[in-house]
């Protein structure tokens, strides 16, 4: 059962996408990054006073230490104790694509009236679209980075992939696309989605895309009741594929995530190929990309895409990035979240280039989770196991009227 098989329901359910679909990526061998230092677009000042702002704000007693961003971790103060932001921290949060609100693109199909604008609708597709940019760049990009090079200077390889999220029907991973799919599985165009949702339509449009560039082809896994199962993903080293981990989680079922939750979901934001969290508030979606802590308490980062309504994010006529466009998918405005107020609807992302790298996260957060009653998910050798898991796993009795997609962990 090839997962990248254009299966008929897609084909009849979609075929105005088939239609529109066009190879944006055409290179034969994967795409390198090279630094230029005339592509830099990161307003590193603005980054720095809002990090220098939550690392210690006014009326807050809150210092962090240290912080962790996406498997990179950085130490904010110097050995003498007097507070300084990390440079490079800055520069990590500020590459990240953030995708926000948009208005102005053409209306979306099956949308009654026409919507041409996803303000009030779109967080969770948004914030979808970022953690999917992540997972590309890690497995587009291979970055060579000199001493006091800015990370954040990218080529026309980002560019491309960038040209993969704008607001128009050609883009495979637009707001339009993801929308469609989703009337596939009961969302009608301008309803909220949720992360099951959101992981089920976006394994979806990567399976499509994948068969249209017939090179290094990406796995979806979408975890079914937090649950990930080896031999449905492993196979053979012969039938590897590079491959994204999507887990959509429930954590408690009360209005915010219970804490026994909270180290396990931090002990993420260590581990190399991370892809971050989606969600987080109710009816109210964010990406977080890492998380400040001091000796007593952690707040999370995260972008935004409530910020700001912006105009529609158009490629040219070949398809094609415009580069003038890239400053408005930088982040200049990082925000922090305490533990405490976290909405328990999440999904959480991973990717994994080669089978040893699944190997190595698979046995990591194995022992992670060993010492804690309260896993974020759990693995199994194959389907059917019944083997004893924690009793967050069987509260059958949760219901949530707000998503009943989720999946209580």
């Amino acid at each position: 059962d090839n997962p990248f098989v254009v299966h008929s329901r897609f084909v009849a359910c979609h075929s105005w996408f088939q239609m529109i679909l066009t190879d944006v990526f055409s290179t034969s061998t994967r795409p390198e990054i090279f630094f230029d230092s005339s592509n830099a677009i990161v307003d590193q000042d603005k980054i720095a006073n809002k990090i220098d702002m939550y690392c210690n704000p006014n009326g807050v007693n809150f210092e962090a230490t240290f912080g962790w961003v996406l498997g990179e971790h950085y130490m904010l103060r110097t050995v003498g104790g007097e507070h300084v932001s990390d440079q490079e921290m800055r520069e990590r949060i500020g590459s990240l694509f953030r995708f926000t609100y948009r208005r102005g693109f053409s209306p979306i199909p099956s949308s009654a009236p026409p919507l041409t604008t996803d303000a009030g609708w779109g967080c969770m597709l948004r914030t979808g679209q970022m953690m999917l940019a992540q997972a590309f760049r890690l497995h587009y990009c291979s970055r060579h980075i000199e001493p006091g090079m800015p990370e954040s200077i990218l080529d026309g390889t980002a560019y491309r992939i960038a040209a993969w999220f704008c607001d128009q029907p050609e883009a495979p991973y637009s707001v339009h696309n993801i929308a469609m799919f989703g009337v596939c599985k009961g969302k009608p165009v301008g309803s909220w989605f949720g992360p099951t949702t959101t992981a089920l339509v976006l394994q979806e449009l990567v399976m499509l895309h994948s068969a249209q560039l017939h090179q290094d082809m990406l796995r979806v896994v979408v975890a079914e009741h937090a649950t990930l199962y080896r031999d449905q993903i492993e196979g053979s080293d012969d039938e590897w594929r590079p491959l994204i981990l999507q887990i959509p989680i429930m954590l408690g079922a009360g209005t915010f995530a219970n804490p026994i939750y909270h180290r396990s979901l931090l002990r993420c934001f260590h581990l190399p190929g991370f892809l971050g969290v989606v969600g987080g508030r109710p009816q109210s979606s964010l990406y977080f990309v890492g998380y400040l802590s001091d000796d007593h308490s952690s707040k999370l980062l995260y972008l935004d895409p409530h910020v700001a309504v912006q105009p529609a994010l158009i490629g040219d006529e070949d398809g094609e990035f415009l580069p003038s466009s890239l400053h408005t998918l930088r982040e200049d405005d990082v925000k922090t979240l305490d533990m405490s107020l976290l909405d328990p609807s999440l999904m959480i992302g991973f990717y994994c280039r080669t089978k040893k790298d699944f190997e190595m996260l698979a046995a990591v957060t194995k022992d992670m989770f060993e010492d804690t009653e309260a896993p974020l998910f759990c693995w199994r050798d194959h389907k059917g196991m019944n083997t004893l898991v924690s009793e967050a796993f069987m509260d059958s009795d949760f219901s949530d009227d707000s998503d009943d997609e989720f999946q209580l962990v």
